[in-house]
């Protein structure tokens, strides 16, 4: 995430320079480049907080249905422990 806004501040910066050296509003080149790092950083940072809720989940959630394998084999063990 820090290297993609160091990245769109460096293209910012950039098109900045470009202006005042050869008065051209906007350069196509340097204002898709800057609209694919808003994009990728925005995409970094919506991913970061969904896989940052999942991992939530998965520690409060993660080994219920471990936890439910491990009480069917106990009540097989323990049905086959009866029958003999």
């Amino acid at each position: 995430m820090l290297l993609g806004l160091v990245a769109i501040a460096g293209l910012v910066r950039t098109q900045m320079w470009l202006t005042r050296r050869t008065n051209r509003v906007f350069n196509i080149g340097l204002v898709g480049a800057t609209a694919a790092a808003v994009v990728l950083v925005g995409w970094l940072g919506v991913s970061a907080v969904v896989i940052g809720t999942r991992l939530d989940a998965s520690d409060r959630d993660g080994s219920a249905q471990v936890d439910r394998l491990v009480q069917a084999r106990v009540a097989a063990l323990q049905a086959r422990a009866t029958n003999r």
